[in-house]
């Protein structure tokens, strides 16, 4: 009788611990899969091009900045610049921004002011011609836990 209670005790106790450790790594997924990361990737969009004399032969890029995230909530501060030339300017309360620049070709840097600076948006090689606007809207990528 003292033999198979002691069975009974050491199968009992296996039976706990396998208990124990799949209790373990149930919270473990558990908690894990609550976790999730999102991914919203960015862009820049070209959405008009249009000439205006009164720029005196210089171009003028504007638009909005926007998160990715629904593509509507604005970008506050982000800051805008071009890769050849030290102007930059940063978008406002409804993510707005302009930029008057030479006429040329650039690469036109968009960084959101929570951004990581590996999530810099960029329209490469855009040419500007004199007297031009481009709207430029920029949809800043952002990473959500």
């Amino acid at each position: 009788m003292e033999h198979n209670l002691n069975k009974y005790h050491s199968l009992k106790s296996k039976v706990l611990r396998i208990f124990l450790l799949f209790s373990v790594l149930s919270v473990s997924v558990l908690f894990n899969n609550c976790r999730k990361v999102h991914f919203y990737e960015g862009r820049s969009v070209i959405i008009n091009r249009t000439f205006d004399q009164s720029l005196n032969d210089s171009a003028l890029i504007f638009g909005n900045v926007f998160s990715a995230v629904d593509n509507t909530t604005p970008e506050i501060n982000a800051r805008i610049w071009c890769d050849k030339i030290p102007q930059e300017t940063l978008s406002d309360f409804e993510g707005y921004y302009q930029l008057k620049l030479p006429v040329g070709t650039y690469d036109i840097n968009c960084l959101g002011k929570h951004s990581n600076s590996n999530e810099v948006e960029i329209l490469k090689e855009l040419v500007l011609t004199a007297n031009e606007k481009v709207m430029i809207n920029f949809y800043q990528e952002i990473t959500v836990e």
